[in-house]
């Protein structure tokens, strides 16, 4: 829970933005009277990579939802492996709220009953804040927690709308990565096959160089590099690039409908990108890695995936073996950020527990990854 800490002389986050959201509620929820107007924090979160406040505006028998998403208290560190372009914060904010707003405009135009959206508000450039109308579903990332043997040993499989969410988030994705250029300029990323091949190669450097033990992913490497020069078509397909495809980012409704949040989809990338980064991030899951891959029902994990391809591809063949060489690159970026962020939380715990999370990490990531390559 975010406490309420000064980010000026005097005014906090939660008075700022408060005073911000009565002042222009009769423009975000129209129908609202400003006498008979309430405006309350509910409640608010602070996360790695942001943090978000959520207020309700309530009046006149109606009640709505505001959430409001603010940056990091800290940057993130720059030297941290990553499959996408570098942004400054200060640019993020702005590029994002503008892709929700282009996504908002696309995906109403085509009224497809399967995808909902999420309407941007307003944008606060002194606080590099996104104020948007929140969206009442759960994640993804919540509805498979749901399913955890760790929670509910005696659960089957999961519920069927979470298939249908799989099916229909492939369904949004394909849709988005054929959307037009968001931002001014298309930059293009990672398009051809020397890009995955270098990508590859890095990661490894830095797998090992933090790790003389991870020596084994120099096969891995080879393999995945051979394969990548017979599979891989010199010039890659591209699509819009999402970026964050992962669970959490990805709400679900009782019927199916898919809410994507927070891109800012700055550049076209290789459309396995996205696929990979949420299929690994499905299956690399914290608790199924501590849990040595006990945590969660791997065919129902399948049927997820399955579900997701399909939806994606539709009618036409899926390119398994070009998937399963992104899973190892998001795999390995995966593992990276992992350790990456276990080093910069580890200073002065115990050593003991540190270097048992390194092993669990190897031991699951190396399992994966040779399943992947086999």
């Amino acid at each position: 829970m975010i406490t309420d800490v000064n980010i000026g002389n005097s005014v906090t986050p939660v008075v700022f933005f408060e005073h911000h959201i009565r002042q222009h509620a009769v423009q975000y929820f129209p129908g609202l009277k400003a006498q008979e107007m309430n405006v309350r924090l509910v409640n608010g979160r602070r996360y790695r990579h942001s943090q978000f406040y959520r207020f309700e505006v309530s009046g006149g028998g109606k009640s709505f939802r505001a959430l409001v998403k603010t940056p990091p208290l800290h940057s993130p560190p720059k030297d941290r492996p990553k499959l996408g372009p570098m942004i400054e914060p200060a640019a993020k904010f702005e590029a994002q709220y503008k892709a929700m707003s282009k996504i908002h405009e696309f995906f109403t135009d085509l009224a497809d009953p399967r995808f909902g959206t999420v309407r941007t508000l307003d944008i606060v450039t002194e606080h590099q804040a996104i104020i948007m109308e929140e969206v009442p579903a759960p994640s993804l990332r919540h509805l498979v927690e749901q399913t955890s043997r760790l929670k509910n040993p005696l659960r089957g499989s999961g519920p069927n709308n979470l298939v249908l969410a799989f099916r229909n988030a492939g369904a949004w994705l394909c849709r988005f990565h054929s959307m037009p250029t968001v931002q001014p300029v298309k930059v293009i990323h990672n398009g051809q096959r020397l890009d995955f091949v270098t990508t590859i190669n890095k990661l490894v450097d830095f797998l090992i160089n933090a790790d003389t033990r991870n020596l084994f992913l120099q096969q891995i490497a080879a393999k995945t590099v051979q394969d990548a020069m017979q599979i891989l078509p010199e010039e890659l397909p591209l699509g819009l690039r999402h970026g964050d495809y992962g669970l959490s980012n990805i709400l679900a409704g009782l019927d199916g409908k898919i809410t994507v949040l927070d891109t800012p989809a700055i550049c076209h990338s290789p459309i396995y990108e996205d696929l990979a980064y949420l299929l690994v991030g499905l299956k690399a899951k914290w608790s199924q890695i501590f849990s040595l891959k006990l945590a969660y029902d791997s065919h129902q994990f399948a049927l997820y995936e399955r579900e997701f391809l399909s939806g994606y591809f539709g009618q036409s063949p899926i390119p398994d073996r070009i998937i399963r060489l992104y899973e190892v690159q998001a795999l390995l970026v995966r593992w990276s950020s992992k350790i990456f962020m276990l080093k910069e939380q580890s200073a002065g715990k115990n050593e003991f527990w540190k270097e048992f999370q390194f092993w669990q990490m190897r031991r699951f990531f190396k399992t994966m990854l040779r399943d992947l390559t086999s």
